[in-house]
């Protein structure tokens, strides 16, 4: 019986469009065989273009955009 990990990792955002995509390309890289990855970022209101990166990250990959804030 092959066990499974289910690790979500939350990442809080304020307009982080200079990093989010090395930050999600990295937490990404950590993934293995025997895990399920989702990566929740939770913006409190990004007005630099934060939001449209992690949109396009959302459409390839476990990422899932939580807006609040602002």
């Amino acid at each position: 019986m092959r066990h499974v990990q289910y690790i979500s990792v939350i990442v809080p955002t304020l307009d982080e469009t200079e990093n989010i995509d090395l930050l999600l390309s990295s937490v990404l890289s950590q993934s293995a065989a025997d895990m399920i990855l989702e990566i929740l970022v939770a913006d409190g209101g990004s007005t630099d273009g934060t939001l449209d990166r992690v949109r396009a990250w959302e459409a390839k990959g476990p990422v899932r955009l939580v807006c609040g804030g602002g």
